[in-house]
C-alpha cells in the first residue's frame, strides 16, 4: 500500500471549499459501501477514498 500524499505535496485546499460537500463525498462512499453494497470496509478502501477525493478538494487540481 503507498503512502497517501501530505498536504504539503498537493497544495492549499480551495478557498471556496465546502467542507460539508467535501465530508460527504468522503463518509458517503464509507457508508454506501457498508450500507448499501454490503461490502467490507477495509483500511486499503477508506485510503483509495481518500487518495481519490483529496486531490479534487485542492487548488493545485484546478492548475
Amino acid at each position: 500500500m503507498q503512502p497517501s500524499p501530505s498536504a504539503e505535496t498537493i497544495g492549499p485546499v480551495l478557498p471556496r471549499l465546502d467542507i460539508d460537500v467535501a465530508i460527504d463525498a468522503l463518509y458517503g462512499a464509507l457508508y454506501y459501501r457498508l450500507l448499501v453494497s454490503h461490502e467490507p470496509l477495509s483500511p486499503e478502501y477508506a485510503r483509495t477514498v481518500v487518495d481519490t477525493v483529496f486531490p479534487g478538494l485542492c487548488a493545485a487540481a484546478l492548475a
